[in-house]
């Protein structure tokens, strides 16, 4: 639930931020629109579930929270 929330804040922040920068054409908004919200996603996604699985127990400062 929470990254599927975090991935709908991402797209909409890179949403406005495109429309902002003002393409010429929408074809050209569309299309960045996409990539990056692509890129954005796919990196979000995969860092998440990188952190998510990682048995970070025996790191200094770490909590109960972090023993994958």
């Amino acid at each position: 639930m929470f990254l599927s929330t975090f991935n709908y804040i991402i797209r909409t922040i890179a949403i406005i931020m495109i429309t902002w920068v003002g393409y010429h054409t929408q074809t050209k908004v569309l299309e960045r629109v996409t990539y990056v919200t692509f890129v954005c996603q796919f990196f979000n996604t995969s860092f998440l579930l990188m952190l998510m699985n990682a048995n970070l127990s025996e790191q200094p400062g770490s909590i109960d929270f972090f023993w994958g």
